[in-house]
């Protein structure tokens, strides 16, 4: 944890117990020093955290238990933030954006996904231009330079993939060129939550899609499929699938389209989601032309009687 993760959670308790920063640095440190500490251009020395957490009446072996706490805590409030803006659901976005129990974050990418969701909603509810959501989240993640760095937060992650949608071929191509260099050196920081980063893939591989660039398509596949296995999970694997055989259909490869066919009705099976199944139906009926559960079950069928 940093200098400012480390104020940020001495302001929160300062502030729930009613004291005044005067009183908390009078002994210890100047205010004008403590509010360097606070924004970020001085770093606040150890000894004087002691100090100040000894004063609030906390003890050092329960502080960084709290934090973490507190850190999940920021991370469901701001997750939940993103989920209601992006499912359209502005109604519980507002009340739960009303009802914040704090006012400062301790963790940069919470804060970083909090910002973000505040963007996005207004964006989705057209208060804000094409151009001006891609600049003020260019701001939030310091673009063009992060494109230089070798690793990166699932969070900033998420933040630069949505500039594919507000942005230009050229800065596209920049940014889909960087994440495929992160993906596939493995230079992501995971927050806990790992669905983020097959979302990410899933989105890429649809944009790949769209560009007929096949070979790609099934690269960002295959990364979602395989950190997928090393979750020990399902999620979206279906849709992976099904853009793999879009993806090998159009490059006639007709064994591994067949394969990616199969696949893709094993996860659905196994979901056993009666609804989603039927989407899926229509999808893959509507693109080859062909019934779907019986194609795959004649398959079945055939390699069966083969052996």
């Amino acid at each position: 944890m940093d200098s400012k993760e480390l104020c940020v959670y001495i302001e929160r308790i300062r502030n729930a117990r009613k004291v005044s920063q005067e009183l908390l640095t009078e002994d210890i440190v100047s205010l004008r020093q403590y509010r360097r500490y606070l924004n970020g251009t001085s770093d606040m020395p150890f000894d004087i955290f002691i100090k100040m957490i000894d004063k609030l009446g906390l003890k050092l072996s329960s502080v960084f238990t709290e934090m973490q706490k507190v850190h999940a805590e920021e991370y469901d409030y701001a997750n939940r933030l993103y989920n209601y803006a992006v499912n359209y659901n502005y109604k519980s976005f507002d009340y739960l954006l009303n009802h914040k129990t704090f006012d400062v974050f301790i963790d940069r990418n919470n804060k970083l996904l909090y910002d973000f969701s505040l963007i996005i909603k207004k964006y989705y509810q057209k208060e804000l231009s094409r151009d001006k959501t891609r600049e003020l989240i260019s701001g939030l993640i310091g673009y063009p330079k992060i494109l230089k760095n070798e690793i990166l937060t699932d969070i900033e992650l998420l933040l630069l993939s949505f500039m594919i949608d507000v942005s230009n071929k050229p800065v596209q191509n920049k940014v889909v060129d960087r994440i495929f260099y992160i993906f596939k050196n493995k230079g992501i920081i995971s927050g806990g939550n790992n669905r983020i980063i097959i979302l990410i893939a899933a989105k890429l591989a649809k944009y790949f899609g769209i560009k007929e660039e096949f070979e790609r398509v099934i690269d960002f596949c295959d990364i979602a499929l395989q950190r997928n296995k090393a979750y020990k999970s399902y999620y979206l694997s279906e849709y992976f699938y099904y853009y793999k055989s879009l993806a090998y259909y159009r490059l006639k490869d007709l064994p591994s389209y067949e394969f990616s066919l199969k696949k893709c009705f094993n996860v659905l099976e196994l979901d056993d989601n009666e609804m989603k199944m039927k989407k899926f139906e229509e999808l893959i009926n509507d693109d080859y032309n062909i019934d779907f559960k019986n194609y795959v079950i004649h398959r079945y069928l055939d390699e069966y009687s083969k052996k």
